[in-house]
């Protein structure tokens, strides 16, 4: 019983402590099975943010894909772009007429163009990393020194967009053969705006500075003689009166030749051409290198002699004059003696006007021309006065009475239509004329100056105008369709009367006033451009037509044409005269046609002489043409004249 009940104890107590240590056991294996649970749990959310996560790349992935696909499409199209742009680039500097040469940061070429190529001689693949001096050989223009740095400018202080000034300089090829050029550098930046590099762009203007010194050579000389015409002369002569100080000596000559007019009439203008040309090589061979010999117009020239004493330019005077004293001229099987007056002005004293000099040293020629010709004669103070008195006691009755006594005369002059039929019976220039007392018929060149002198033009403009205006409504009235040219002076536009004058006689004669047409040259305009425009304006709202004379020998002509009204530009005769053999004359000539043809307007050539000229003006495109090689004057009567002197 006793070992019963104790392994009965046993097995009790091995059963409690089983089951307790079973209670233990599942206590753990809850606690385990919540651990796991948690476990899970944790490792259930980590999956499924790894699963979210990787969806997440998978479409980051498909995006990025997709960027990488478009952004390889747009770097594709930009690289066609940028080749499509840097043959554009390269097709355009090869193409263009001006030569181009870039260069990196270090001045050294990276590229030229075959124009480039042609001007420098060298080829753009050889000279690539060269230096650009030593191949862009450079010399100044003026004083022919080389330019060692043609880039030396500070190219970082100029914007972006702005270049170095254009400058004229000589570029020397490989071969030695020299070029002028016109050259400009702009700098190459990137979009930090850090220098790059350089453009140089250059371009042959040998041509174009031979031909703008040869218009700046016209514009400065007188085409017959190639001595300095009147404005350039004076231009000098105000820059020596401006600069004159205390102690300074000059002497201004006024030199007038004596039997020119008599060579000219009875010659031609041929000859009288040649004996100027002549008697200016002859006078240029005995002044000195610095003495400024000029023409101022027809048979005058002016002399200025710097820091001459007034013995000394006597004695300067007295040569030239005995030199022309001495020589013959000869035309054809005619021989001609010719003499010189000379009219000798001190300039001794500071601060004088241009005007008063040219004016004390004319008065002084002309007192040599009253005292016999031929002479010398220095201008004194007070004299002149009594001279000009003399002169007027002659010329001023003549004059007047010329007026008075009707032994003044019109002539007419056709205007021969050429680049088409013109439907006018008639049309042409009316000319005054001058009866003497010995019923000679003496040329308006030697009356009209004087008339003007002693202020008798209006008088002479106002019996022009009244004058003509009944001899062309006789014509008009006889069934003759016409335009008739009357020229006016200087003194009738300026006179605050004429105008007034013209326009009463206008609607007195009851003419038609398209038959009419005032002509003023272009001088008189630039003189009163306000008076003049006023003149034109009132004339052409009657019905009249316009004309300006002598047009081309002012370089501003262009700038004012637009702001008056004309009808007619008559093309100065000093162009015409020499458009067969002279370029520049041609191209000045065809300029004029093309501008006036552009503002509706018609052009007139003078002083045409021969058929050439004449074939060659038609191929210009001039719309007529005067001149006495096509038809000379004739007296302007009350009769109609039928001749029809259209040239086909």
């Amino acid at each position: 019983m006793w070992r019963i009940s104790s392994r009965l104890h046993k097995t009790i107590t091995n059963s409690f402590k089983l089951r307790f240590e079973n209670f233990d056991l599942i206590n753990n294996l809850q606690q385990a099975q919540v651990l796991q649970n948690t476990i899970n749990q944790e490792l259930q959310a980590q999956i499924s943010e790894r699963d979210m996560t990787q969806r997440a790349l998978q479409t980051a992935k498909l995006e990025l894909e997709q960027r990488i696909i478009e952004r390889t499409t747009e770097l594709a199209l930009s690289n066609d772009r940028l080749y499509r742009e840097k043959e554009l680039f390269q097709v355009t500097l090869a193409s263009i007429a001006d030569a181009v040469i870039t260069t990196d940061a270090m001045d050294k070429i990276t590229y030229l163009n075959p124009i480039a190529e042609i001007y420098t001689g060298w080829n753009s693949h050889d000279v690539n990393g060269m230096p650009v001096q030593e191949i862009f050989q450079i010399k100044d223009v003026t004083n022919n020194v080389a330019i060692e740095q043609p880039l030396n400018i500070d190219l970082v202080s100029i914007n972006h967009d702005k270049s170095k000034k254009n400058r004229e300089c000589i570029l020397t090829r490989r071969d030695k053969q020299e070029f002028i050029i016109d050259y400009s550098v702009a700098p190459i930046r990137n979009h930090q705006n850090q220098m790059m590099g350089s453009v140089l762009i250059f371009r042959d203007v040998t041509e174009q500075r031979k031909l703008t010194d040869k218009l700046t050579y016209q514009a400065t000389h007188d085409s017959l003689t190639g001595l300095l015409n009147r404005h350039e002369f004076e231009k000098r002569l105000r820059k020596i009166l401006k600069a004159h100080r205390k102690n300074d000596v000059h002497a201004l000559l006024f030199l007038d030749l004596d039997q020119f007019k008599s060579i000219n009439d009875a010659c031609g203008h041929a000859a009288g051409d040649d004996l100027l040309r002549q008697i200016t090589a002859l006078l240029n061979s005995k002044l000195r290198a610095r003495d400024t010999l000029a023409r101022l117009g027809g048979d005058e020239f002016c002399v200025i002699l710097e820091h001459c004493p007034e013995e000394e330019a006597l004695q300067v005077a007295n040569s030239l004059r005995e030199l022309v004293q001495n020589f013959r001229y000869q035309w054809h099987d005619k021989t001609f003696s010719i003499g010189l007056s000379i009219g000798l002005y001190p300039i001794k004293d500071t601060h004088q006007q241009l005007e008063d000099v040219m004016k004390a040293a004319d008065d002084a020629c002309i007192t040599a021309k009253n005292h016999g010709r031929n002479q010398v004669q220095i201008y004194q103070e007070g004299n002149s006065s009594l001279l000009d008195n003399n002169d007027e006691v002659y010329w001023l009755p003549r004059i007047q009475d010329a007026i008075a006594n009707r032994r003044l005369c019109l002539y007419f002059q056709p205007i021969i239509a050429v680049s088409h039929a013109s439907t006018l019976e008639e049309h042409g220039e009316i000319l005054v004329r001058l009866y003497g007392e010995k019923n000679q018929l003496i040329l308006p060149n030697i009356f009209l100056p004087l008339a003007e002198r002693y202020h008798q033009m209006v008088e002479i403009d106002r019996w022009v105008i009244k004058q003509s205006l009944e001899l062309i409504k006789a014509r008009v009235q006889k069934k003759s369709t016409g335009r008739y040219v009357i020229n006016l002076s200087s003194h009738a536009v300026s006179d605050e009367n004429f105008l007034d004058f013209v326009v009463q006689n206008l609607k007195k004669q009851t003419i038609h006033p398209n038959n009419i047409c005032f002509e003023i040259t272009e001088k008189i305009t630039l003189l009163d451009l306000q008076q003049v425009t006023e003149f034109m304006v009132t004339v052409k709202n009657l019905g009249c037509r316009v004309s300006m004379d002598d047009f081309g020998t002012n370089l501003s002509s262009f700038g004012y044409l637009k702001n008056i009204p004309i009808d007619y530009l008559k093309i100065d005769g000093q162009l015409i005269r020499n458009v067969r053999s002279d370029a520049v004359d041609r191209a000045m000539v065809e300029s004029i046609n093309h501008v006036a043809h552009h503002m509706k307007l018609e052009t007139i050539a003078e002083w045409v002489e021969d058929i050439q000229t004449l074939q060659m003006l038609e191929e210009i495109g001039i719309d007529f043409v005067q001149g006495f090689g096509l038809a000379k004057p004739y007296l302007f009567t009350s009769e109609t004249f039928r001749n029809q002197y259209t040239i086909h």
